[in-house]
Order: C-alpha cells, then sequence, then structure tokens
C-alpha cells in the first residue's frame, strides 16, 4: 500500500512539474533562454514521447524570434534531441553540428563537453563506434576532471570497449569513474557505475560481478521500493544462469520484463527477452526459448535497435539449430541474411553468404554419396555371407540338382548386385564430376573477380590469394606461395584485422567496413574490407575468407568533385554579388533622373503637348527599365538568401502590396475583391511570399483590358489541412495557348502590349519551387486568367524535407 502512494505521489508531482514546465514555455512574458530550457526540460521527463512534435514545433518558432548564440544554441540542441528521441539519426546530427560550432566560437568548455557525449551517443546507438569514441574522447577533454559528467563519458567509453570484448580498458574505465564519485559526499549515481563493472566481471569473473552487484544495488533501491533497476533485474538473471539456479534467474528476468514494458523501455524489454531465451535454453526448453528469442527480434526491428539484432539473429540461430540439427539450411540462411540486413552500414554482398551455404549443401551432397556407396558395400558383404552360408548347406546336401538350381540362381542374384553397385559408381562419378566442375566455375569467378579475395584455414597465413589480389599485394601472379599476415600487413592493420575485424567475424559470422591497408613495404591504399568466418556443424572454426576493393579512385574523385563545388560555389555567390551591387548601382541614377522628369513635366511648357508626349515616352521607358533592375534585384536576393520561416500576416502582406499599386489600381478603377481566411498560422518565407503576391497583382494589372468596364481582380488565401492555397485571378486579356508553356521563362513576354522586365513570373516560379509550392494556371484567352498557389504550411507538425531552410 505504501509503494502505491508512493508512486501515485511521484506521477503527481511529475505531472504537476511538467504542468508547470508548460506554462513558462508559453509564457509571452518569460525570455527566450527560460522558454527553451523549459521546453529541453519537458523533453527530458516525457518518457513516452508523446509530446515531442509539440516540443519541436515551439523550439522552431522561438529560434525565430533570437539571435543571441547561446539561445540558438540552446535551440538547436533541443531540436535534435527530439530527432534524437525518434531515432532520427539523419536530422538529429546536422543540429547538434551547428550548435557545436557555436558552442566552439564561445568556447564554452561545459556546453561543449555535454555535446560531444550527444553526438557519441547518438553515433553508439546507430552501430558508428569509432566515431562514438572519438566523440566521447572530445567531452572528456572538454570536461572537468573528475567531475560527474567526466565519470558519465568514462562509462559510455567502458561500454565501447565491452561491446569490443576490450574487457581490462573497459574495467579500467568503470573503475577510475567509481574512485571519483567515491570521494564525493554524494556518491551520485554510484549504483550505476557499480552496474557497469559488474556487466564485464558477468563475463570475465561472475563472483566479483555478484560483489558489485549487491553493493550497488543497495545504493539503487529505495527503503520503500520494491525493485532495484532493470538493469540490476538483468545482471541478476545472467549471474543466476551462470550458476546454473534457472528458477531465480527466471524470476529476475520476468520482472525486469514487467517493468521494461511499464516504463516503455523498449532497449531493456528486448534484452529481458533476451535473457528468458537464455534461460530456457540452459534449462533445454527450446521451443519456449524461441518465443522469446522471436519477440525480441520483433521488438528491435519495430524500434531499429540495430547493435541488439545482430546478437538476437545469432540466439535465434543456435536455438533453430537445436530444433532442427543438421537440417532445413535455407531457413538458418534467412536469419543470417537478416543480420546483414540489420546493419544499417553493411557492404557484404549477399554472394558471400549464399556461397558458404552452398559449400555446405555440397559437402553435405558428397557425404550423402559416399553414405550410399557405404550401403552398396555393406550390401555385397551381406551377399557374400549369405553365399557363405548356402556353400555350407550346399557341401552338406546329397542333393546335387538343388545346389546346381541354387548356384544358378545365386549367379543371377550375383549380376543383380554388379548392375547395382555399376549403377550406384556411375551416379557417385557424376556428382564428383558435377561437384567438380561447379568449383572450378566458382573459382573461375573468384581469380576473375576485379576484389582481392583471399582464405585461410584458421591460422594467420592466407592459403589462396587470387590474382587481384596479388597485384594489390604487389605479388607475381605465378606466385602460388602462404603468406603469413605478419610478411604482407604493417603493425597497426595487423593489429586491426587481429583485434576488431576477426573477432567481430567470430561472434557475428562477418566484419565489413571501411579500412586504410597499410603493407610492410610501407604502401597504404584505402579498402572496403569483408571478413567471413566459416564454422563447421559443431561450431569449430573452419577458415576465415578477406574480400576487399581498393577504393583510392573513388576517394580521390570525391574530394576532386568537392574542391570543383566548392570552386563552382565561390564564383556563383561572385556572380550574384556582382548583379546584385550592380543592378543596385544602376537603380539610384535612375530613380534621380524620373525625379527631374516629374520636375521638367510640372515646371516647363506644361501646355505643349509634343515636349510631353516627349517626356511621357522618356518615362514609360525609364520606368521599365526601373522594373526590369528591381526584378533583378529580386531574383539576386532570392538566389543568395537562405529560406527563412516565420508566421506570415496573409492580409497585411496583401494589404500592402495593393497599396504600393494603388495609384493605378484608381487610375484604371479596378474592383479588388480579397477573401483571406486566417483561421490558423500559415508559417513560410514572409518576404518571398511577398515578392510572389507583388509579383502576381502587377501581372493582373499589366493585362487588364483597356475596353472592359468592369475591370476585377480577385485574392483569395485558405486553408486545407496542412496546406495553404493563394488564388489571383483577372478578367483581363487572358494568356494566349502558344505563350502559356513560356510564361515561367527568363525575360519572356507573350503579347507586343506588354510592358514589363519579362521577369516578374520567372521570379514567381523559382520562388515557389524554393517554398516547394504547387503553380496552377487556368486562362482564357481575352476573358480572364487565374494564377493558383498551393503552399506546405512549413510549421505543421508534418512530416516534410525542411532541410537547408533556417527557421526564425
Amino acid at each position: 500500500m505504501v509503494s502505491i502512494l508512493l508512486f501515485v505521489s511521484v506521477s503527481l508531482f511529475s505531472q504537476q512539474r511538467q504542468d508547470s514546465l508548460w506554462k513558462v514555455a508559453n509564457d509571452k512574458n518569460e525570455t527566450v533562454y527560460h522558454k527553451i530550457d523549459a521546453l529541453r526540460n519537458i523533453l527530458r521527463n516525457d518518457y513516452k514521447n508523446e509530446n515531442v512534435a509539440k516540443v519541436r514545433a515551439l523550439l522552431l518558432q522561438y529560434l525565430n524570434e533570437t539571435d543571441d548564440d547561446t539561445n540558438v544554441a540552446l535551440a538547436y540542441t533541443g531540436i535534435g534531441l527530439t530527432y534524437y528521441y525518434q531515432k532520427d539519426f539523419n536530422h538529429a546530427l546536422p543540429y547538434y553540428n551547428k550548435a557545436l560550432k557555436i558552442y566552439q566560437k564561445l568556447q564554452n568548455r561545459k556546453k561543449l563537453a555535454i555535446l560531444y557525449r550527444a553526438i557519441g551517443m547518438l553515433y553508439y546507438d546507430h552501430g558508428y563506434m569509432n566515431r562514438a569514441l572519438e566523440s566521447f574522447n572530445l567531452s572528456l577533454k572538454s570536461s572537468e576532471k573528475g567531475s560527474y559528467d567526466y565519470c558519465n563519458v568514462l562509462d559510455n567509453i567502458g561500454y565501447i570497449y565491452l561491446n569490443a570484448r576490450k574487457y581490462d580498458k573497459a574495467i579500467a574505465c568503470f573503475k577510475e569513474a567509481i574512485g571519483y564519485i567515491e570521494k564525493t559526499t554524494e556518491q551520485k549515481g554510484l549504483d550505476g557505475f557499480y552496474e557497469s563493472l559488474a556487466a564485464v566481471y558477468l563475463i570475465t569473473d561472475p563472483e566479483k560481478a555478484k560483489y558489485y552487484l549487491d553493493h550497488g544495488s543497495k545504493l539503487k533501491a529505495a527503503p520503500t521500493e520494491n525493485h532495484v533497476g532493470t538493469a540490476y533485474l538483468l545482471d541478476y538473471s545472467n549471474y543466476y544462469t551462470f550458476k546454473k539456479d534457472y528458477k531465480t534467474a527466471e524470476a529476475y528476468a520476468k520482472k525486469a520484463l514487467a517493468v521494461s514494458l511499464a516504463d516503455h523501455d523498449w532497449k531493456n524489454t528486448v534484452n529481458a527477452n533476451m535473457s528468458l531465451a537464455k534461460v530456457y535454453l540452459a534449462m533445454g526448453q527450446v521451443s519456449k526459448a524461441r518465443t522469446f528469442a522471436e519477440k525480441a527480434l520483433e521488438t528491435g526491428k519495430q524500434n531499429n535497435m540495430f547493435l541488439d539484432l545482430k546478437s538476437v539473429t545469432t540466439l535465434l540461430i543456435s536455438i533453430y539449430e537445436k530444433q532442427h540439427p543438421g537440417q532445413e539450411f535455407f531457413e538458418v540462411l534467412k536469419l543470417h541474411t537478416l543480420i546483414a540486413d540489420s546493419i544499417k552500414n553493411n557492404t557484404l554482398a549477399e554472394y558471400e553468404l549464399r556461397n558458404v551455404f552452398e559449400s555446405k549443401i555440397v559437402r553435405d551432397s558428397i557425404q550423402s554419396a559416399e553414405k550410399r556407396k557405404l550401403a552398396a558395400i555393406r550390401y555385397q558383404q551381406e551377399i557374400e555371407k549369405q553365399q557363405i552360408f548356402i556353400w555350407a548347406g550346399i557341401l552338406a546336401s546329397i542333393l546335387l540338382l538343388a545346389l546346381a538350381v541354387f548356384i544358378f540362381k545365386l549367379y543371377k542374384i550375383k549380376q543383380r548386385i554388379n548392375k547395382t553397385i555399376s549403377i550406384e559408381n556411375k551416379d557417385l562419378t557424376a556428382q564428383k564430376a558435377a561437384i567438380q566442375n561447379h568449383i572450378s566455375e566458382l573459382l573461375g569467378v573468384v581469380e576473375s573477380a576485379r576484389d582481392f579475395v583471399a582464405y585461410s584455414k584458421n591460422e594467420l597465413v592466407f592459403s589462396y590469394i587470387n590474382n587481384a589480389g596479388k597485384k594489390l599485394l604487389h605479388f607475381e601472379e605465378s606466385d602460388e606461395n602462404a603468406y603469413a599476415y605478419e610478411q604482407i600487413f604493417d603493425t597497426e592493420t595487423l593489429g586491426f584485422i587481429l583485434e576488431i575485424a576477426m573477432p567481430e567475424s567470430i561472434l557475428h559470422g562477418f566484419f565489413s567496413g571501411e579500412v586504410t591497408i597499410r603493407l610492410t613495404d610501407h604502401t597504404s591504399f584505402p579498402v572496403l574490407l569483408n571478413v567471413v568466418c566459416h564454422k563447421d556443424s559443431a561450431g569449430e572454426i573452419t577458415q576465415f575468407s578477406m574480400i576487399a576493393r581498393e577504393i583510392s579512385e573513388l576517394k580521390n574523385y570525391q574530394q576532386k568533385i568537392t574542391t570543383q563545388n566548392a570552386e563552382l560555389q565561390k564564383v556563383n555567390k561572385e556572380l550574384d554579388r556582382f548583379v546584385y551591387s550592380t543592378s543596385h548601382d544602376l537603380r539610384a541614377p535612375l530613380i534621380s533622373v524620373l525625379g527631374v522628369l516629374e520636375i521638367l513635366e510640372s515646371e516647363f511648357y506644361p501646355e505643349d503637348a509634343d515636349f510631353q508626349l516627349y517626356l511621357s515616352m522618356i518615362r514609360s521607358g525609364l520606368a521599365r527599365t526601373d522594373d526590369i533592375i528591381k526584378h533583378i534585384l529580386e531574383y539576386s536576393k532570392n538566389s543568395n538568401q537562405s529560406v527563412r520561416i516565420s508566421g506570415v500576416n496573409v492580409l497585411a502582406t496583401v494589404q500592402k502590396v495593393l497599396e504600393r499599386h494603388a495609384a493605378i489600381i484608381l487610375k484604371l478603377d479596378i474592383k479588388i475583391t480579397l477573401l483571406i481566411d486566417e483561421k490558423q498560422v500559415f508559417y513560410s518565407d514572409a518576404g518571398r511570399f511577398q515578392t510572389i503576391v507583388n509579383n502576381l497583382i502587377d501581372n493582373a494589372i499589366r493585362f487588364q483590358r483597356p475596353e472592359e468596364k468592369n475591370k476585377e481582380i480577385h485574392i483569395g488565401f485558405s486553408f486545407e489541412t496542412t496546406l495553404a492555397q493563394l488564388t489571383v485571378s483577372d478578367n483581363g486579356n487572358g494568356i494566349d495557348p502558344d505563350s502559356l508553356p513560356h510564361v515561367f521563362e527568363m525575360f519572356y513576354r507573350g503579347s507586343s502590349i506588354s510592358s514589363g522586365s519579362g521577369l516578374g513570373l520567372y521570379i514567381v516560379k523559382q520562388m515557389s519551387d524554393l517554398l516547394h509550392a504547387k503553380i496552377e494556371i487556368n486562362t482564357v484567352p481575352g476573358e480572364k486568367t487565374a494564377f493558383k498557389l498551393v503552399f506546405p504550411n512549413l510549421g505543421s507538425d508534418i512530416k516534410f524535407d525542411v532541410s537547408g531552410f533556417e527557421f526564425l
């Protein structure tokens, strides 16, 4: 009863804290810093991830309201965290890197340490162990030595070493962290570090693991609580499995499963199902073990747990082989293929996996043929024994006729036996020939391959290297010697192969990755390396296969493309700056000339019609030139400026554009109709949206029919779920069918009466594409034209690719 009351009170306190944080996050009087900080705390306390999308939308909104580096970096980190909780590696990492650049500029060591650790966790969860280790080491350098954060990073590094089976290094990291924590008065998190150390000792020294589990669990469990944490429950289960106390191990694993399911802790749900599968497998309950292993597999697949899936599928394979020893190899092959598919950076071709099992089937075929041959020999031996007994009976018999008849029958039996043996021998010969032909074909494929292919029979010497491999290692093609690894690879590469690649292939069946090979003659080159470990039916290692492809040219080509892209971007930026600067400089004297023309029109010869006509022609030409320059400036801004997302006041924007054209609208007596629906906030680039509206309205004004008495322009804006629709229509000249395909082309003018620059609709199309808007034109020549643009609402909760956009 006390435990229930405590749980209820803690839940109520947690909910009250969340409500308080939401109040801060939505308070208009709070600073941007406090609102962003409150949102990050909401995210950390929301273990079910129910508010991730809502938090991200507010963070993007507040990001638009500040230019303070500290606030911007804090918001970037929070947005990255929302993607991290959704296991979206590709979106989380760019936001973390943006925050990292700001903290590097601010030289904020504490924030750098936290961010480097967050990036390390991102890499760790997606299987990039080397990059994770690099990020954790950078975090360690930025942390205060001996601090709690410093110890947490040591804990992360220790788990990387644990996964790499470098147990001594893992123990050293965990013990160093424990040493610092034990010196503090609070001893914060000491139970967690004890559990980490126990996890290593469960592999190397289970009795030591029990010592740390007992001490850590006393620290973890509060007096009124009945469980010590899921990790401790799983460790106890593994310990009692080692001690063969399966009932106790089962009880701990079941309790861990219940807690992890209640907490939505899917990683520990996978581990708890795995622990139960191992317990039942040890107890000989194979079907039950398979059920829990398949539950672990399904949970891992649903939550993209790539690292955990490898160990789960390996366990499933061992369970399956216990259920069906030596049978249905392709069912096992499916599980091996699942291992390959579950690793995100897998480069191992399906050919290698299939070849392993084909070779196994070939061996089984040979064994089957040999068994048939032995059966025929045993059959012949049995017949020969029968012959001995028959001859003994014949010698004892006086009846010579019976003896003759029996000999004749025996002769016939022998003929049938010889015929059977002859058929069996022919079958065996044909099977051996087919097998040898198949092996020759496979060898021909390997020899003609452009990749390095080699194998060694469970010793550090290559028994076979194909021609491409000899060429890569600088050997002669005719050289048939066996080569020891240490004669080929330098110390660093040899250490990598022995300490990482081969142990990984032993544990998981194969290793795959991009590495740099260094030879003893001091040459080096980058390759895509695959190492496959082959085992017999008893689980003993028979050989290792290595397949490698040199990627030097690919690397050089990638570098060349990167350099060329950088140069092109530089030239484009310089050209855009030149166009913008030149256009801007040209417009100033043009405006001055227009001003002088106004003075001439009003002050000099106002009654002279010819003089005023000439001035009007000059003004028209200058106005057209000014229009072209303004559109060039709009085009230049659109090319140079990134998309800046913010809330758009559509009605205010349209009214502002109409005010700009008020004189010509009054002069032409055009009726303007507005139908604007702003029941929800429309998020887009406000500047570009205004330019689109301006150019469409300008276009509608230009192409009004002079003879039309009731000139009209309709402007509409509405929402449809996550999309917004802008419509600008008129009853003007319309667009000729021949001109319709070209209206969005640069400098295109569809008719002789057009006085525009030919850039207005081109800029509308360019900006619409940048905002992912779709354009439709509905026109009747001589009657009407309607432009309809459908925009995505870039601030909605829908999943939409906004990479490259800048949020205000």
